[in-house]
């Protein structure tokens, strides 16, 4: 047999060696696109062994919420997407309270912020001239409060005895409180006036002897406003959100007035809460010699004859369902105690507008 010649057989072979050398070469580039691009390692996305990764993650997930959900632990509940559903409308419940809530404050303390009208062109947080002023409340401010509440402030048996607290301001310091101090009795007067109905504006006796019916809620005492706590000692610390400063009242008036009295309170347009009240016994006596009519409650406790009603002609008796007409209720003090709220609350933050899809 003849001997091969390599280089014959080389060329005879070229289309062989050519699919050999690249069947030898691609094994690398398998290595690096298979082994590096498929397979890959637990860090890069899109790879086998980052899905491997993420199910086991998955996995380890699953066993913990199926652990938890067997083990009904209401200290460590399971949520699923209904409760998700339920606690994102609760929140915008929630949020949409206290946005109220916050819009109802900003306007009650608005109303214990504003001047008098007569300043009304002032900017927001420009101040009126003290002179003016003081000129104003003394002039204009006070006489109107003391007409306007007349009936409850001023004493019946002496005219002269006012019981506001109608100080001036004694400089630009004290104005803006005296503005406070105003707007707190204007607001607890008109909650008496409102509240008291059971005396206030009615009928009035005829004569000396005749006592009257009805009982007029009216302040006993002076209106006594305790100055706010100074913030000197604080300055470098930020203002509290809230302060307050307390008023007292005590007045005459009906026991069945003092509840819509106290409603009214809460009422006003200023922010104010009941801190406490007192009520107790008036010492009073009632008399009325055209029916022989005599109620003496001057001790502190009734003995145990202590209404006593004669009628000429019993046949003028109107019935017990009309003994208001004949035994005036008696009164009751009522002392109060009312903390006004001065808000420093922030302005609220503007909405982002949301952009149409």
């Amino acid at each position: 047999m003849a001997a091969v010649d390599p280089k014959e057989l080389a060329q005879r072979n070229i289309p062989l060696i050519v699919l050999y050398v690249i069947s030898i070469a691609a094994l690398p580039a398998w290595y690096f696109v298979v082994q590096g691009g498929v397979v890959g390692d637990k860090k890069t996305k899109g790879t086998v062994e980052h899905a491997k990764f993420q199910l086991k993650k998955k996995k380890t997930t699953i066993s913990t919420l199926a652990k938890r959900i067997k083990a009904k632990d209401k200290a460590d509940p399971v949520y699923n997407n209904n409760f998700k559903d339920y606690f994102d409308k609760r929140a915008g419940s929630l949020r949409s309270q206290s946005e109220k809530l916050g819009q109802l404050v900003r306007e009650k303390d608005e109303n214990l912020e504003k001047w008098f009208d007569h300043f009304k062109g002032l900017a927001k947080g420009e101040e009126p001239d003290f002179n003016n002023f003081k000129q104003h409340w003394g002039s204009n401010a006070i006489p109107e409060l003391k007409e306007e509440f007349a009936e409850i402030v001023v004493d019946p048996s002496d005219p002269d005895l006012v019981y506001l607290q109608d100080e001036a301001p004694r400089d630009r310091n004290e104005m803006r409180f005296a503005q406070k101090r105003y707007w707190a009795q204007k607001y607890l007067l008109s909650a008496i006036q409102a509240g008291g109905k059971t005396g206030v504006g009615k009928t009035k006796p005829k004569d000396k002897d005749e006592t009257p019916k009805t009982i007029p809620a009216r302040l006993i005492e002076r209106i006594s406003i305790q100055r706010p706590r100074s913030r000197e000692q604080d300055k470098n610390k930020p203002k509290p959100l809230v302060t307050s400063f307390r008023v007292t009242l005590k007045l005459h008036c009906s026991f069945r007035d003092v509840s819509l009295i106290m409603s009214e309170i809460v009422a006003q347009p200023i922010p104010m809460q009941i801190n406490g009240f007192e009520i107790s016994k008036d010492s009073f006596r009632v008399e009325d010699r055209k029916i022989n009519l005599l109620v003496d409650g001057s001790e502190k406790v009734f003995p145990d004859d202590h209404t006593q009603i004669l009628l000429e002609n019993a046949s003028e008796f109107k019935g017990d369902d009309k003994l208001e007409e004949y035994v005036p209720e008696p009164s009751v003090v009522l002392s109060i105690e009312v903390d006004v709220l001065d808000f420093n609350a922030p302005e609220p933050k503007p909405k982002k507008a949301v952009e149409d899809e």
